[in-house]
């Protein structure tokens, strides 16, 4: 639909921050692939040093050392998802990511401020996340909407998440009349076209070549594949319990606060997106976080003497569940592409070369 309706010809299926970085870098580098690219490298480079500082928040409520927050930087690092996203050109693993991540810094700064003052920063940053993509700043404040009702202050959730939307939709949508004015470009495209997008695959999610729980499994394991499975586990094992604590015993938590946005984009996006040809790129957002918050359940674990290490025993319970699931329901465990479209390809080449 968007190809018979020109969004793609303009190039304005969400806004240009993205595109105008690429064009921008292929100035001064060249246009080569590989130039391109490269791009996504300072990004990422961007991302580290926000998930080192979200990281340190973490670790100072926890009273571990200073190198403590080296450890999710570590796992950032090395994670096989990070390293194919870094280099991947899409805005979701680049840019959208350094501004979903600033945007959760922004939240977590503020907290010990004035209404005012941490609204306007989060409004602010809300604005810039926005030039990167239009849905995934929408689910960090939802996040934090969450953990502000968790925490049994729904007035002030209601409040600081209305505001800070409205400072930043503001702060886009003027920026971005403005540029689509001087760029000769219909404003209305990437917010028609965004809109039009969420409401098609929320009507979707339980229809087509996914219906039946059999599909549903699949899209949550090409997901735990990508992110890795021990990650992944340790992550949601911590964000559960940093729940479980605001729900149980309501008090100021960064860890909480990271748990709740790092689950509003994950699950959320289990619903609406998905994967796209088996690379969970709509996740992407969510993986500093879940290494952060693996790293402070391993520190957790390891500060707290030989019978906290018990709780290990959940991790292979959980992936022998897992792998019982996917072999029961699902089939190959490695299935992380579209094999079908790549078999109705090759079939279709095959049966033109015998008719030819």
């Amino acid at each position: 639909p968007a190809h018979r309706s020109g969004l793609y010809a303009e190039g304005s299926w969400h806004p240009r921050a993205y595109m105008e970085l690429l064009v921008a870098s292929g100035r001064v580098f060249g246009k080569s692939w590989a130039a391109r690219r490269a791009m996504g490298i300072p990004i990422f480079l961007l991302t580290l040093l926000l998930t080192w500082k979200a990281a340190t928040a973490v670790m100072r409520e926890r009273g571990a050392g200073p190198l403590a927050p080296a450890l999710a930087v570590f796992l950032l690092c090395t994670s096989p998802f990070a390293i194919k996203g870094s280099v991947h050109m899409d805005i979701d693993n680049s840019l959208l990511t350094a501004g979903c991540m600033a945007l959760t810094w922004a939240c977590v700064a503020g907290e010990t401020w004035t209404m005012p003052r941490r609204a306007a920063l989060a409004g602010v940053v809300f604005g810039l996340a926005l030039w990167a993509k239009l849905t995934t700043p929408l689910a960090v404040l939802a996040g934090v909407f969450a953990y502000e009702v968790a925490l049994r202050r729904p007035r002030r959730a209601v409040v600081f998440v209305t505001a800070a939307g409205a400072i930043g939709a503001a702060l886009f949508l003027c920026t971005w009349y403005a540029y689509c004015s001087a760029k000769g470009i219909d404003w209305r495209v990437p917010i028609r076209y965004t809109f039009g997008a969420l409401v098609a695959q929320s009507s979707r999610a339980g229809a087509g070549a996914g219906a039946g729980l059999a599909g549903h499994v699949r899209v949550v394991v090409r997901v735990l594949l990508w992110f890795s499975p021990f990650l992944a586990t340790l992550a949601l094992a911590g964000a559960a319990g940093a729940v479980w604590r605001l729900l149980k015993r309501p008090a100021s938590s960064v860890r909480g606060l990271l748990a709740c946005i790092s689950l509003a984009i994950f699950l959320g996006y289990l619903v609406v997106g998905r994967v796209v040809y088996g690379f969970p790129k709509y996740h992407f957002p969510a993986l500093p976080l879940f290494c952060v918050l693996a790293a402070d359940l391993a520190v957790d674990w390891l500060t707290r003497g030989p019978g906290r290490a018990r709780g290990l025993l959940a991790i292979p319970c959980t992936l022998a569940l897992a792998f019982a699931i996917h072999v029961t329901w699902v089939g190959d465990l490695l299935y992380q592409t579209d094999y079908r479209l790549k078999e109705a390809r090759a079939t279709s080449e095959e049966e033109f070369r015998q008719e030819a």
